[in-house]
């Protein structure tokens, strides 16, 4: 049987050019609730070739304007401690492993890790922190616990389901130019009182408010984290 010229063609194209485009992305490492402080990681794509060099991606416990670049092809991602390709096959150098959502600047945030035999030392979260996705004068409340939670602002209420977040934009103030806050978490039908407090107007700046559960205190609680640098890369 004789192969179609256009097949025969398509069987002999190098596999290179079938590649993962390569993509830049701006990105601020941030640290929460880890025993162990992290301040440097590199970023290894999963598909790129054993030529490819490591992104350096510096982590803090604050958000300022310093930024890194990393370059990666495809989406997922391995963070280790060493620079060398064959550090992602180490798992006693494997940080987190994650998949990086099509935005090209992220806040990657690092958090304790599931505590399983063989799993990575943290977990990671990437957070698109693109001025059009979280705009500057708002807060976007993460939810990481396991429940679904009420958030009342003023008289408005919002609804963050379990691991997901939502953008508040301008929120509600009083004439204090702040916003009485309480929490509730909902746990088996029953409402669980999480906080109590104010959330100060950002301003012209940005605030995550991140709800998460402690394992030392067996309850929810809740950290904000001011971005005090919230400009985007010039790609933006």
């Amino acid at each position: 049987m004789k192969l179609p010229s256009l097949f025969i063609t398509l069987l002999f194209i190098p596999a290179t050019l079938f590649a993962e485009e390569t993509r830049t992305i701006s990105v601020r490492g941030l640290s929460m609730l880890l025993k162990e402080p992290l301040a440097t990681v590199y970023a290894h794509s999963v598909t790129s070739t054993e030529e490819t060099a490591a992104s350096e991606v510096q982590i803090k416990k604050y958000l300022n304007h310093e930024r890194n670049q990393i370059m990666v092809s495809g989406d997922k991602v391995v963070f280790t401690t060493d620079p060398s390709r064959e550090s992602i096959n180490d798992s006693s150098k494997v940080v987190a492993k994650t998949t990086l959502p099509e935005a090209n600047s992220l806040v990657l945030l690092f958090l304790p890790g599931s505590g399983k035999d063989g799993a990575p030392k943290t977990s990671l979260l990437p957070i698109d922190d693109t001025l059009r996705e979280f705009p500057t004068g708002g807060f976007k409340i993460i939810n990481l616990s396991p429940l679904p939670m009420k958030f009342k602002l003023e008289e408005k209420v919002y609804d963050v389901k379990p691991h997901d977040h939502i953008v508040v934009e301008d929120p509600p103030v009083n004439e204090r130019n702040a916003s009485s806050m309480e929490a509730i978490a909902l746990r088996n039908k029953k409402v669980e009182t999480v906080g109590q407090t104010v959330w100060t107007h950002p301003g012209p700046k940005r605030v995550f408010q991140i709800a998460y559960y402690n394992p030392r205190t067996e309850k929810i609680e809740i950290r904000g984290i001011r971005d005090i640098a919230p400009e985007p890369p010039e790609s933006e």
